[in-house]
């Protein structure tokens, strides 16, 4: 059996996780068992494991009493791997992830998270033969991950984003030198230049997925309702830029669609004012990206993976982040991929939407701004 951790999203009566599912069946996987934060519907009856957000206190403490040896080594493992300021991140902002107490209260903590979570999967894990997790350096997934080591088992880290050199979860080598039950058995990859990173900067093994999670839909989906249309890929904690708002009410003959990151749970109060737009709608991950990018023109984010995804398709990106660039630099040579600031993405939308209509018609189309 295998046993699945991610976000996962019910289609009908069946779990389901667009992004995992293709690659797990694809390596042989029979059967799956599904981890989900937070209530399903009442009627659910597919195989999941519900696990609350809250943390028992007494439990917590009790699971102390389990500490051993290769347990500091998993905390050695974290300290050294919560060094990095992109990973020691809060809501609250400020710039306390860039202090190193901070970052050794952080690794203390998910430590004893972490330990707490494997105690509370061991069961699960004796009867799965391997799992798979997203995002494998939060508390969560570090202890789904040292449930299923500690007992010989595989746990494989799925990519779901850019995966490089200045992406310190995967670039962290001095962390990945500790013997830790913390660390994934080995990385599964979208292609060859990921893996490749992984192997020289991490010294751990990894598979080509060749895209797998992007290859399975329908190549024949129209367009979103014969518009020309434009997905912008929203991400966690980082609101959208002034500049989309301003393109968003220049053209007007443009179909915007949003798309929520698949871990973003909060109320979003800086969306607002998209709800007044007629041409704009909001849409949750429960479709896989690739679905969504399908039936969308263009593709527009600050400075979403999704851009890897979308070049995959043959779909043009365009971001807000300038400093993105460095991530994202295979697609720019590709021509999949273009910078535009926020004052310059009107304009640079504009074009794009123009140059659809001349192909479609042969004429240009008038200018909105």
């Amino acid at each position: 059996m295998i046993y699945s951790f991610q976000k996962s999203v019910l289609v009908g009566d069946k779990l389901s996780c667009p992004l995992m599912d293709p690659i797990v069946l694809k390596r042989g996987g029979s059967s799956q068992v599904y981890i989900t934060i937070g209530s399903l519907p009442l009627n659910e009856v597919i195989p999941s494991f519900q696990l609350k957000r809250k943390i028992n206190p007494m439990e917590l403490i009790f699971s102390l009493l389990f500490l051993r040896s290769i347990d500091f080594k998993n905390y050695h493992f974290l300290n050294l791997l919560y060094k990095s300021p992109m990973l020691c991140l809060l809501k609250s902002g400020g710039r306390w992830n860039e202090w190193r107490w901070f970052q050794r209260y952080l690794a203390l903590r998910n430590f004893l998270l972490a330990h707490y979570f494997s105690l509370k999967f061991r069961k699960l894990a004796m009867k799965c033969e391997s799992v798979y997790v997203l995002v494998y350096y939060n508390a969560i997934m570090l202890g789904v991950i040292s449930a299923f080591r500690k007992l010989g088992k595989e746990a494989w880290d799925v990519q779901h984003g850019y995966l490089g050199p200045d992406h310190d979860a995967y670039s962290n080598a001095k962390a990945f030198e500790v013997a830790s039950t913390f660390k994934p058995t080995g990385f599964l990859v979208w292609d060859n230049r990921f893996g490749t990173h992984i192997e020289s900067a991490l010294n751990m093994p990894w598979e080509n997925t060749d895209n797998h999670h992007i290859a399975q839909g329908d190549r024949s989906l129209g367009k979103y309702r014969g518009l020309f249309t434009v997905l912008y890929t929203l991400q966690w904690g980082t609101s959208v830029p002034d500049g989309v708002q301003v393109a968003v009410r220049d053209w007007v003959d443009i179909q915007w669609v949003f798309r929520r990151h698949p871990f973003d749970n909060s109320s979003r109060s800086d969306l607002n004012w998209l709800k007044l737009m007629p041409n704009c709608s909001i849409t949750d991950s429960s479709e896989s990206l690739e679905t969504v990018l399908l039936r969308c023109n263009l593709h527009v984010t600050f400075n979403s993976g999704a851009t890897h995804e979308a070049a995959t398709l043959g779909i043009q990106s365009i971001f807000l982040d300038k400093e993105f660039a460095i991530r994202v630099e295979y697609e720019i040579r590709q021509g999949r991929a273009i910078f535009a600031s926020d004052q310059s993405l009107s304009g640079v939308v504009g074009k794009a939407f123009e140059a659809a209509q001349f192909s479609i018609s042969g004429t240009p189309a008038s200018s909105r701004p």
